[in-house]
C-alpha cells in the first residue's frame, strides 16, 4: 500500500496554520493549500490500526508516512517504520486530535454537474502537485469540471475508461471567462 503524497497539496504558510495539516475524519482525508485540494476516502488509511476518527497530521509529519514500510499506533502514538539509506528505523508521527483553528469546509467547494467556461488558465505546477498528491499510478488522463468564473475546478483522475474511485481533487484557476 503506497501512502499518497498529500503533503504536496498541503500549505506551508505559517500565517494559515490550518492549511499546513492533512485533515482526517470518519469519511475523508484531505489536504489543501488554498490553490489545490485533494480528497481521498478514509479507507486509504485502513492499514493504520486505531487512528483517531478525527485528527490532524502536519504536512512535514505526513512525509514520514509516505516513506514508511509499516505503520501502527502504539500507546496512542503513531509509529512509522522507515527504510532510509538501506537501514530500518522507527519514527513517531505526531497526530493532533485537538487544534485551535478551524479547517476549511472542503465539501462545500467540491461541487458536481458544473457549467462550461470559454477560457481557463491553470498553473501546471499546481496540477502536477495535485496529481502527485493523488498518488494514482495508472492515471492516464484527468477530467476537469468547472463551476464558473474564478471558482474551483473539480479534478477527477481517470484510467483508460473510467474515473478512479475514492479520490478527487480541486484546483483554483488563474483566470476564467464565461462562454
Amino acid at each position: 500500500m503506497r501512502v499518497p503524497k498529500l503533503n504536496l497539496a498541503a500549505g506551508n504558510d505559517k500565517l494559515r496554520p490550518a492549511l499546513q495539516y492533512i485533515y482526517v475524519n470518519k469519511e475523508h482525508i484531505t489536504a489543501t493549500n488554498g490553490h489545490i485540494l485533494i480528497l481521498h476516502n478514509r479507507s486509504l488509511l485502513d492499514f493504520i490500526v486505531d487512528l483517531p476518527s478525527e485528527c490532524f497530521i502536519l504536512n512535514t509529519e505526513w512525509v514520514k508516512l509516505t516513506k514508511s514500510f509499516k505503520t501502527a499506533i502504539y500507546d496512542s502514538k503513531l509509529e512509522a517504520i522507515i527504510l532510509e539509506n538501506k537501514r530500518w528505523s522507527k519514527t513517531l508521527v505526531k497526530v493532533k486530535t485537538e487544534v485551535k483553528f478551524k479547517y476549511p469546509n472542503f465539501l462545500s467547494v467540491m461541487k458536481e454537474n458544473l457549467k462550461p467556461v470559454e477560457i481557463i488558465k491553470l498553473d501546471p505546477k499546481l496540477l502536477l502537485d495535485l496529481s502527485q498528491a493523488a498518488s494514482i499510478e495508472k492515471t492516464t488522463k484527468v477530467e476537469l469540471q468547472f463551476s464558473g468564473i474564478n471558482k474551483g475546478i473539480n479534478v477527477y483522475f481517470l484510467t483508460i475508461h473510467n474515473r478512479i474511485p475514492n479520490v478527487k481533487g480541486l484546483i483554483m484557476p488563474i483566470l476564467t471567462n464565461n462562454l
